[in-house]
């Protein structure tokens, strides 16, 4: 098969063709954490490229590369640099590798909690990012009649990547390459909230007056965990529920299961949303 980092782009090939983690699995062996790790850190070391890294540093990730590479997906591409140096320099090898092992069974736990990230967009981040999703947007307030009828697939096509949808559409948005949104395949909706407060965390810490994009997957609709969260139509407009709260309810279908938040760009850096912000 070629090197890690030749096939990794061939599994976001296949997931916007319509495969899904589970098909690749079943076909090739490599598990949906695996895909994901590889498909990430393809996406790092493509950044080490562009920033000119020496050729002896890009060799040492070639073997048990994507562990490593992994686990400094979060810092900025003069980040990662200096980061990959520091760690050939240093010998990491086996203490990272070590660390991703773990992440690995952390990940693989997540899978079955259900965990929803949530993202500080960075100012200049998408012009940074080796490779980009596009995906249609609804506003909330337009209600579930958006998100039907928004185009499920966009490919680009040609050597210069022209993006081509299945129909017309009047709002996009462009967002780094994340796990989340790459693994989408067909079916990603970006839905837009004027105020962050709409959303189910603790209103103590993170009453948030401010705009945010909802990643959600339209292909998963069934209301499964209790600890997972929906989009769901309302009066109102749109509204993000978490399964128990539906389950109580009668709900059993969704517009679509949540995989990420989007907050803003600002100057200043803050902490993330965990787990325990969420109600």
């Amino acid at each position: 098969m070629g090197l890690w980092y030749e096939y990794a782009p061939l599994i976001t090939s296949l997931i916007r063709e319509g495969f899904t983690p589970s098909s690749i699995e079943e076909a090739t062996g490599i598990s949906g954490v695996e895909q994901n790790r590889f498909v990430v850190a393809a996406q790092v070391r493509d950044s080490l490229v562009q920033s000119n890294s020496d050729p002896d540093i890009l060799s040492f990730f070639d073997s048990g590369g994507s562990e490593l590479l992994y686990e400094i997906r979060l810092l900025s591409a003069p980040q990662r640099a200096a980061a990959a140096r520091f760690i050939v320099e240093n010998k990491f090898d086996e203490e990272l590798k070590g660390k991703g092992e773990k992440e690995e069974k952390k990940e693989g736990e997540i899978e079955q909690g259900v965990r929803v990230p949530v993202v500080r967009l960075r100012i200049g981040e998408v012009a940074e990012a080796s490779s980009v999703v596009v995906l249609p947007v609804c506003r909330a307030e337009e209600g579930g009649k958006g998100v039907v009828e928004a185009p499920w697939e966009c490919t680009s096509e040609g050597e210069f990547g022209v993006v081509v949808a299945e129909k017309g559409w009047e709002r996009w948005v462009v967002l780094p390459g994340w796990e989340p949104v790459v693994l989408l395949g067909k079916g990603g909706i970006v839905v837009s909230f004027p105020d962050a407060r709409v959303l189910p965390w603790k209103v103590n810490r993170w009453y948030k007056e401010e705009p945010i994009l909802v990643v959600a997957d339209r292909s998963k609709k069934t209301v499964g965990a209790d600890n997972g969260f929906y989009l769901v139509a309302v009066d109102e407009g749109l509204k993000v529920e978490r399964g128990s709260a539906l389950k109580n309810v009668g709900v059993e279908e969704s517009l679509g299961t949540l995989v990420l938040v989007v907050r803003p760009p600002k100057d200043e850096v803050d902490d993330q949303l965990s787990d325990e912000d969420w109600e």
